[in-house]
């Protein structure tokens, strides 16, 4: 099956690889439109996302996938207490 739909697919992908325009690495979004930038943060459904820039973080930010990519929890930082914690409030009058 694979192989009848080979050179079809072959020829799709090469024709839109020619119609990539490649851009100048120094152009970047962060100089260009950081509040583009923000829109596609706030839009990408992940616990991370870098712009221009490889983001490993550090022990405060708080480090975990969403869905199918996390395990349900956050590493690293105070948040990853969270999901240790259970919290709860008692209101309780006296006379």
């Amino acid at each position: 099956m694979q192989e009848s739909i080979a050179a079809e697919l072959t020829e799709m992908v090469t024709a839109a690889a020619r119609q990539l325009v490649v851009g100048d690495p120094a152009d970047s979004l962060w100089t260009k439109d950081i509040d583009c930038a923000h829109r596609m943060a706030r839009a990408v459904h992940a616990g991370t996302v870098s712009v221009n820039c490889y983001s490993e973080g550090d022990m405060t930010a708080p480090f975990g996938g969403y869905r199918q990519s996390g395990f349900g929890g956050k590493e690293k930082s105070l948040a990853a207490f969270d999901q240790w914690t259970q919290t709860k409030s008692v209101w309780i009058q006296t006379h």
